[in-house]
């Protein structure tokens, strides 16, 4: 009926469903309150609101105290319980006479034969002033500025009576609580420096208060914060600023700088706040010193603030990183345009450049960093007529530049000799294949030049340490040769004696001068090498004839750029004046044709 979402034990209804106004619960105590349910918030209301047989109970009911005399204090003696104060009751119960209303806690003392603050004394005496205000005079000692002391306001107080040294003038206050001064010349000299203060109630004359002043000197500044190392800007419109924290009873500072150094500015301005400079350095300038005293008028710090200043030219820089063996990075059959290499160094404080150089046959092609302060890394080139040398790097600033620093390069690094070879056969007749091997490439070498016999094709791994070989069916005799090279030199080579027997069933046919085998014309194997490239290509041709082979370059829209014929076992370079994109190499032989898709970079 009160729609709490409780229902009504004594009004039901059955159905399969709940009519309108019903619930499926039958546990509300008062089915005409909404504000009466089970575990409902008890309020301070009267009624049992939560259903647990209880009025009021925990809905915040206190105590209130009465108030007889209605000075806001209540007699701890007489109280009475509720949710809310009754008339003429109040929440506390400090009230130490709730018959009088000029007694109760911190009440002002009357003098009128009572315990007017309730502490216990009747008629005590005033307490004594208690006073505010600085305390370090020297800052105000001949400026006329007027430096102001109060007394803390205290009930039943008529007047105050001040008393001053003879260094201090009263400008206007004495009698009140507010008093206004003058600083004398003389008064950090002289030994009374104590004001003194009583108050007058109509209980009688207050203890006296005595304040003591100061004559504060200020202390010596703390530690200058700024630049220490000033090369990068010495001789330049830059300036370098130089800061301290304030220091106590500083009324003014005086900042002094060595010769090549001046003051450029003072942003906080004159006085107090000038505890930052902005200093100017001249060219030439190699070091000084920053300087600081803090003063007030009673004179200045003890001791002054110092700092050095420097200006020096640039280290030498650290080791120079990078390969020293040339060899493997100039031109050569590996790669024929050389190979581009790093050298870096890291950073040497305060260089604002760097002056790198480079012997002859070697030249700087790029600084990726680019140039000034991060020209720690160059990238460099060696050309077939490099030498050897020292690649040098030296550090420079507005103060000068540095010692050098070298690393030597060398490019007389022969490669070492072949090693030696073996061979395992891959593949048996007719179609036979072997495999030749150094293991590695021998030291300081970069490529292997393999020579096979006639009827023998290198079908993969020129360059290598291995190679696969082709041969005809007939039968072969020759040498299998490996000469490592580099791009300063060549090695001693290494030769392997090759004989094979004719494969079963093969014969060979003489016309003239020419033999062939009675294997049909077939490419059996093409390789070009590097893919892509930024140089030339090298087309390595294997075929098991001796027929013509065609060859013929094109872009992807039939374009030709080039046509030539080869011989099978050649090795064919082509496409150093190619620009930079895809190309179809075609290799026809008879009625065999091939196309290999090539990029240049």
């Amino acid at each position: 009926f009160d729609g709490d979402g409780f229902g009504d034990l004594s009004v039901t209804a059955t159905g399969c469903s709940a009519p309108s106004g019903y619930v499926s619960n039958s546990t509300d105590c008062d089915d005409s309150d909404n504000t009466i349910y089970p575990n409902a918030p008890e309020l301070c209301d009267g009624k049992d609101n939560d259903c647990d047989g209880t009025i009021d109970d925990g809905a915040g009911s206190t105590f209130f105290y009465r108030d007889f005399d209605g000075d806001g204090f209540g007699d701890p003696n007489n109280s009475v319980q509720g949710c809310n104060a009754p008339t003429g009751y109040v929440s506390n119960n400090t009230d130490c006479n709730d018959n009088d209303n000029t007694i109760y806690p911190n009440a002002p003392e009357l003098c009128d034969g009572k315990d007017n603050d309730c502490d216990g004394t009747i008629d005590g005496a005033t307490t004594a002033p208690v006073v505010n205000g600085p305390t370090n005079m020297c800052p105000f000692e001949e400026t006329g500025e007027q430096v102001v002391f109060t007394v803390t306001p205290a009930p039943g107080v008529t007047s105050y009576q001040w008393i001053v040294p003879t260094t201090v003038n009263i400008v206007s206050g004495q009698g009140t609580g507010t008093l206004t001064v003058t600083i004398l010349p003389g008064f950090g000299n002289s030994a009374n420096k104590q004001i003194r203060v009583t108050s007058t109630s109509p209980c009688g004359l207050s203890p006296q208060t005595i304040y003591y002043l100061l004559a504060q000197f200020p202390s010596t500044p703390g530690f200058i914060s700024g630049p220490a190392e000033v090369c990068s800007i010495v001789g330049t419109p830059n300036e370098a600023t130089y800061k301290i924290n304030k220091v106590t009873a500083a009324s003014s500072y005086t900042w002094n700088v060595s010769a090549g150094m001046t003051i450029s500015g003072h942003p906080g301005g004159p006085g107090i706040n000038d505890t930052i400079i902005t200093v100017l350095f001249s060219p030439g300038f190699t070091s000084g010193n920053v300087t600081v005293t803090a003063s007030n008028n009673c004179g200045g710090s003890a001791n002054q603030r110092q700092f050095a200043i420097t200006s020096s030219i640039p280290s030498a820089p650290g080791l120079i990183q990078g390969t020293t063996n040339a060899c493997i990075l100039m031109p050569s059959a590996a790669i024929p345009a050389g190979t581009l290499t790093s050298y870096t160094i890291r950073k040497v404080a305060n260089a604002t450049s760097y002056t790198w150089t480079v012997p002859a046959g070697a030249s700087i092609t790029d600084h990726p960093q680019g140039t000034g302060v991060n020209d720690t890394v160059i990238v460099v080139s060696f050309s077939s007529a490099f030498t050897g040398g020292n690649i040098t790097v030296r550090a420079n600033s507005n103060c000068g530049t540095g010692a050098t620093r070298s690393l030597a390069i060398l490019a007389n690094l022969k490669p070492a000799a072949a090693g030696t070879i073996t061979a395992t056969q891959v593949q048996a007749c007719p179609d036979r294949q072997v495999t030749y091997s150094l293991g590695t490439l021998p030291a300081n070498a970069n490529w292997v030049e393999w020579t096979v016999p006639v009827n023998g094709i290198i079908t993969n791994g020129q360059g290598t340490a291995t190679i696969t070989v082709a041969y005809a069916p007939g039968a072969i005799n020759g040498l299998v040769t490996a000469t490592p090279s580099n791009g300063c030199a060549i090695g001693k080579s290494r030769s392997l004696a090759v004989s094979l027997a004719a494969c079963p069933g093969s014969f060979t046919l003489t016309k003239g001068n020419v033999k062939e085998t009675n294997m049909e014309s077939m490419l059996s194997d093409i390789q070009v090498y590097p893919n892509p490239t930024q140089a030339e290509f090298q087309l390595q041709l294997s075929s098991r004839s001796s027929g013509k082979i065609q060859v013929r370059i094109t872009d992807l829209a039939g374009k030709q750029y080039f046509m030539a014929q080869s011989k099978p076992g050649a090795t064919m370079r082509f496409g150093k004046d190619l620009k930079a994109g895809v190309y179809i190499v075609e290799i026809k032989e008879g009625a065999h044709k091939r196309s290999i898709k090539v990029v240049k970079l």
